[in-house]
């Protein structure tokens, strides 16, 4: 059986990075660029990393950490190149079905909140409510790997 093995280690540190690569196609919160800046000497900034290893190597070169909401494969492959993933860590606070209730719950956490409108699709038209936690530096990845079918 396949088991991904993934320990997170976090804590307020004194961490400085000289060169740093965000990866978004948002605006940041104030927390986040705040957060960002207090840890990075330079910033930046580009909406998306190439995910072949020859290009991601290259987009990463110069760099000793990578921000953004990265999928596992991605965080892996940078880690893999040596260059520190960290994570715009999130979480959802809940669905919404107006907008002013979504507006209600964001503020109640001082400008850390983002509403996030109804999806085109969502027949529901529910709004989100996400919470921006803070900085989730990746220092371990574990991976154990076993194949169910091999040819």
């Amino acid at each position: 059986m396949s088991e991904i093995k993934i320990r997170e280690y976090s804590g307020e540190q004194n961490v400085k990075y000289n060169k740093c690569l965000l990866v978004t196609r948002h605006k940041l919160l104030p927390s986040q660029e705040e957060d960002i800046m207090g840890i990075c000497g330079q910033v930046d900034t580009i909406q998306n990393l190439p995910t072949t290893e020859p290009q991601l190597r290259q987009a990463l070169e110069g760099y000793d950490a990578v921000i953004g909401s990265l999928p596992l494969q991605l965080q892996i492959m940078i880690y893999q190149d040596g260059v520190t993933p960290i994570i715009l860590a999130m979480e959802s606070k809940g669905v919404f079905t107006t907008e002013q209730d979504a507006i209600k719950e964001a503020d109640k956490y001082n400008g850390r909140a983002i509403v996030l409108p109804p999806a085109p699709n969502d027949a529901n038209k529910l709004w989100r409510v996400t919470v921006y936690v803070g900085l989730l530096r990746i220092l371990k990845i574990d991976i154990d790997e076993d194949y169910i079918i091999k040819h």
